[in-house]
């Protein structure tokens, strides 16, 4: 599942060629980009386990809790390049962007990586027991990997809308106005192959679409992609309510040059891999993503048995919508509730 040596290598030349954006494709690089106010998906998780223990009870087990250990490799590795994506995804302009890409982000990124993320095939294994691989999948445009989704009917997936839509303008994207370019790829090493349909948007996200200067709400940023055919795997995936748990998210790295399906992490366990309180239909939690990881679901555990928590949205954003109780910081990275699940509220546009 690694990237090979010549694999790197041809990163490299895209990252140093500024060729990014033309290389995956115009629906791809804008829902990559994270654009501005996106300045996260990496996780200070020191920080991120104060800024949680201050929103708990006084008397909860959870505020004597274990810190994470600052000496830890995936905490080393995220202080190391949390500046360089911060300023990285923070630059409106792609020119500029592009430039940043050099050497010195590229060594980074791939510490970073190794550190936080490990290969799919090493996965828990309550989760390939389950076989989660086979109803979770990728979102690719011409082929090339932009965003993640999961099983919620027997012939749809959910995921990111922004992942069609633009997030802050809510009008279509390539992806949206070029859906036999859509497929999802799902299975072990991608084995299964849908095409995308026909998209069913959230009913409360259906009377912005006709405003450009409505962004797409958080608790809204969600979107139904009916398949061509039913899911070879006919086992169908358990949605609950978050809770103070460990979870578990996978989803395509994108900082070390182009993406690709071998690309495709879990980003590994850690003491804030989890999420905090829900607020105003969405909430942040502490696991390192990047942006390939849009419309991933957040696994948990109940009794052994996994159960999707969430979908994960974004990084952190600064519209106040999903702060921390008591804060107001933003140190995690942002997902939504997604149950209770019903297709009446994802009707055909």
């Amino acid at each position: 599942m690694r990237v090979s040596r010549p694999g790197r290598l041809v990163a490299l030349c895209f990252l140093l060629a500024g060729a990014l954006p033309g290389a995956i494709g115009a629906a791809a690089a804008q829902a990559l980009n994270p654009g501005k106010g996106s300045t996260l998906q990496v996780v200070d998780e020191l920080k991120y386990d104060r800024k949680i223990k201050q929103t708990l009870p006084p008397n909860a087990p959870g505020r004597t809790a274990p810190a994470p250990d600052p000496n830890g490799p995936c905490v080393q590795a995220a202080k190391a390049f949390s500046p360089l994506q911060k300023a990285h995804d923070e630059e409106p302009d792609e020119d500029k962007r592009a430039a940043m890409r050099d050497a010195a982000f590229l060594a980074a990124a791939m510490a970073y990586r190794q550190a936080c993320f490990a290969a799919w095939s090493a996965a828990e294994p309550a989760l390939a027991a389950a076989g989660v691989d086979a109803l979770v999948g990728v979102l690719t445009f011409n082929g090339s990997p932009f965003c993640m989704g999961f099983k919620v009917e027997p012939q749809a997936i959910l995921t990111a809308r922004h992942c069609f839509f633009d997030k802050e303008k809510n009008v279509p994207l390539r992806s949206a106005d070029n859906l036999g370019a859509v497929s999802f790829l799902a299975g072990a090493n991608s084995a299964m192959s849908y095409k995308a349909l026909t998209l069913r948007s959230y009913a409360p996200a259906l009377t912005a679409i006709a405003d450009a200067s409505v962004h797409i709400p958080h608790a809204e940023d969600r979107i139904v992609v009916q398949l061509d055919r039913p899911f070879a795997d006919g086992r169908t995936l358990t949605l609950d309510t978050p809770a103070d748990e460990p979870l578990h998210v996978a989803g395509i790295f994108t900082y070390d040059g182009r993406p690709a399906l071998d690309d495709l992490l879990w980003a590994k366990s850690s003491r804030v891999c989890k999420a905090a309180a829900p607020r105003n239909g969405c909430f942040q939690h502490g696991c390192q993503t990047s942006p390939g990881f849009s419309g991933a679901p957040l696994f948990g555990l109940r009794n052994g048995r996994p159960v999707i928590v969430g979908m994960h949205i974004s990084a952190a954003s600064d519209d106040g919508a999903c702060r921390l109780a008591s804060t107001t910081d933003y140190e995690g990275n942002l997902a939504i509730p997604v149950a209770p699940f019903s297709s009446a509220h994802y009707p055909n546009p």
